[in-house]
């Protein structure tokens, strides 16, 4: 893995193969009759993991791995199913079938004046009983005497002297002889000293501790803290509201993270995001601040911006925990996705994965609107996966598995047509890799990259440090598990059974399921294939890589199954696969079937490149799993340190076909003063 700086390139555990619109939707051949020309009858599939297999649920009840009634090992064939179809899409240019259309994420605010101007300190000083929705806030007054602020900010050392260690979020404290400097819109302390407040001290300070995770480490950290509270402000519905979507994803909602307890600890240097010991050697324990939840405690301090409600009166329009939270994207998947790509609806009008595997109508429709269903049942069905002889297992103790983020634009959307001179961030701007930046045009956002595909490659099992393996720093609060690995090359058998298809429908179902039958070249018969594809979980760290072989165990004509004529007379594979690969448009085939297999090519990459992108320091330890400062580089922005602007490029995967799969750590910067 190449040097770069005190960071290395990386090859990401995950790319994109490009979408391409294949051929208008059609009806589907239906399931009243066997229709001329037409074909019924099962395949069997031998199938051989070239990677550990993760079989069942992680997390939740039942066995890991799944066994039957016999005690057999086995896995359902949704499994299998959902991967067939997966590689299938992306052959036929098939709708995107599994995707929110209505999708857009939630962003961390980015440090301008445009998105603090206008902010207001205030507590929370009424709240729902039931819904712990607030209903009304304390404003701090505004102060146009420098030197006697109503909102200012404190270094936090002062404040651990003076409470005699970690302090609260919401605690009261005095100020002596203080000294303010800064910026009018940002005053600090600069002298003076801290004490806690009495009860009945109306003019005491109230501080708001927040997460601080996001920040630099290498410099000084303030809090911010506010006075002089008067005047209700009612807290709109719409505010409300706006808080819930924008609070949804948050690292304290993670049900790996939710707590019961209404306060976070709060370190600096700040923590590691995955330690689940929270006072044991991950930073300097130097406060508590509120968890993001679902609702708020009286008293608990907020930042708000104001609006004007009914007679006059002073009203809450936005409402968030910390001065810089998160902020909504703008422009859905649906907005960024062919309409010809987007999942089918119309029964009548069917893509080719949708004719062959079935489409489900999942449209949410209104309550009183007409009760209809624009499902269409599928012509093929899979048994479940068994396990031929009793297999070879070992105990692993898995790392983390997250959910995907598709908010990170710079690997999620194609950025491909946005000029070099346009690739950099600019100061006062949202990075680039927000979806609703400047790369994003009004009416042109850019794309969805493609179809998501993990690595496969080979023993991602072995090595000092695989990336699948739970490290030191991980543990089970942060999603780590002990699961049971089948070994590499354990076999397996089942069966996938198909009505009413034609000759290239056949020949693209045994495509997806034998990919290698496309993509084999001038090496047919060489021992081991190099084309696989994926069964079970834990495909992020490498595992479910699995060859596949397929034989056609039966066929049936009409005559043959109704008129009891002798059976098909056996039809090659390869003519089947011939007559998919000519009812595929040559324009799909030349720029996506690459694309596809170079992903699906376990000898692509080298294992030991593959990582989620790291940090500093070497495999295994915490600061190499910390990927914060690539992420917060290649996102396209650009960052001030008041001596001197770094533009940074807007980074992602390279295409799939790239002969160099790696990612460069740190991405390109310009350097301006």
């Amino acid at each position: 893995m190449a040097e770069r700086g005190s960071m290395k390139a990386f090859v990401n555990p995950y790319t994109f193969v490009a979408t391409a619109i294949q051929v208008n939707p059609a009806a589907p051949a239906g399931h009243e009759q066997l229709g001329d020309d037409r074909f019924s009858g099962t395949l069997g599939l031998h199938i051989k993991a070239r990677s550990p297999l993760l079989l069942g649920a992680v997390q939740g009840s039942g066995s890991q791995p799944p066994v039957d009634h016999a005690g057999m090992i086995f896995t359902p064939g949704s499994a299998l199913h959902g991967a067939v179809r997966a590689v299938h899409e992306t052959l036929t240019g098939s709708c995107m079938r599994v995707i929110d259309l209505d999708y857009v994420p939630v962003h961390r605010e980015h440090a301008s004046t445009k998105v603090t101007n206008g902010l207001r300190f205030a507590r929370v000083s009424g709240v729902d009983a039931e819904s712990g929705r607030p209903t009304l806030v304390d404003i701090a007054e505004s102060s146009a005497d420098a030197n006697n602020p109503s909102v200012a900010w404190f270094p936090y050392a002062c404040l651990e002297k003076a409470f005699g260690g970690p302090v609260h979020s919401g605690s009261r404290f005095t100020v002596l002889n203080g000294t303010f400097g800064g910026t009018p819109a940002r005053r600090t302390l600069t002298a003076g000293s801290i004490q806690p407040a009495a009860p009945d001290d109306s003019d005491a300070w109230q501080i708001l501790l927040t997460d601080t995770a996001a920040r630099n480490p290498d410099k000084p950290v303030y809090f911010a803290a506010g006075r002089n509270f008067t005047s209700d402000a009612v807290v709109t519905e719409q505010a409300w509201a706006e808080y819930l979507t924008h609070a949804a994803g948050a690292d304290d909602l993670r049900k790996a993270r939710l707590s019961t307890d209404e306060f976070a600890p709060v370190f600096w240097p700040p923590a590691d995001k995955n330690c689940s010991h929270p006072d044991e050697n991950c930073g300097h324990h130097i406060g508590y601040r509120y968890r993001v939840r679902k609702a708020m405690g009286k008293g608990q301090p907020v930042w708000v911006r104001l609006g004007t409600g009914v007679g006059g009166r002073q009203v809450v329009t936005e409402i968030k925990p910390s001065y810089l939270w998160r902020t909504i994207g703008s422009t859905t998947i649906r907005e960024r996705l062919p309409k010809d790509l987007q999942p089918c609806t119309d029964p009548a009008a069917l893509c080719p994965a949708c004719r062959l595997f079935g489409s489900a109508d999942v449209t949410v429709r209104e309550d009183d609107a007409a009760a209809r269903q624009n499902s269409y049942r599928g012509h093929i069905s899979f048994s479940d996966v068994r396990v031929v002889d009793e297999p070879k297992t070992r105990e692993w103790k898995l790392a983390p598995l997250l959910n995907p983020r598709p908010s990170a634009g710079q690997f999620y959307l194609d950025h491909s047509a946005l000029p070099d001179t346009e690739a950099y961030g600019r100061s006062g701007e949202k990075p680039l890799s927000y979806w609703g930046s400047r790369a994003d045009p009004r009416n042109n956002p850019r794309p969805i990259r493609g179809r998501k595909f993990y690595r496969r490659t080979k023993k991602p099992h072995e090595g000092i440090t695989p990336r699948g393996q739970a490290r030191d720093h991980h543990s089970e609060a942060v999603g780590a598990a002990t699961v049971t690995l089948l070994e590499t090359w354990t076999t397996l058998d089942a069966t996938i059974s198909f009505d009413n298809i034609s000759l290239a429908e056949l020949g693209g179902l045994i495509a997806a399921a034998q990919p290698e039958l496309l993509f084999r070249g001038d090496h047919p018969k060489q021992r081991n294939q190099k084309i696989v594809t994926s069964l079970g979980g834990g495909k992020p760290f490498g595992f479910g890589a699995i060859e596949t072989t397929v034989s056609i165990a039966r066929i049936d004509t009409a005559e043959s199954r109704y008129l009891g004529a002798p059976a098909a007379a056996e039809i090659p594979i390869a003519a089947a696969i011939d007559a998919f690969t000519e009812s595929t448009d040559v324009s799909l085939r030349d720029s996506v079937w690459p694309q596809l297999k170079a992903v699906l090519d376990i000898t692509a990459v080298e294992n030991e490149d593959v990582w989620y992108p790291p940090g500093t320091g070497t495999k295994g330890t915490k600061d190499y799993d910390d990927g914060f400062a690539f992420w917060n580089q290649s996102s396209g922005r650009s960052t001030d340190d008041g001596t001197r602007r770094q533009a940074y490029r807007i980074t992602g995967p390279p295409e799939a076909t790239a002969t160099d799969q790696t990612i460069p750590n740190p991405p390109p910067s310009e350097t301006k003063k």
